[in-house]
């Protein structure tokens, strides 16, 4: 959580198009999550996002919190998401689906 909220603080600031971040394996959690989460809500000019949370431990929370952000993007055009070998289970899955609908 706390390489987390260092990269949120960075991403704070920066007002990019098109942002990539491959977090993959690090043990972010749903506290990770949400570290990045507000870092990312910084960034309004995005129109490409690729987000790579695969294998983090990440729970229905996660899911939720990714979900939220990812709506926010008014702009946003191109999405790449991995949040493959997760712990959402079906109502984190759910949550995610529901929170991606335009």
């Amino acid at each position: 959580e706390v390489g987390c909220r260092a990269l949120a603080e960075g991403l704070e600031w920066m007002n990019l198009k098109a942002a990539e971040i491959r977090l993959d394996g690090n043990d972010l959690g749903d506290a990770g999550c949400r570290a990045l989460a507000d870092g990312l809500c910084g960034m309004t000019e995005l129109t490409s996002l690729g987000l790579f949370l695969g294998r983090n431990r990440v729970c229905k929370v996660g899911f939720m919190v990714v979900a939220e952000v990812v709506a926010r993007f008014s702009d946003l055009r191109v999405l790449q998401l991995d949040m493959s070998e997760n712990r959402s289970g079906p109502d984190g899955m759910i949550a995610l689906a529901d929170g991606l609908r335009p």
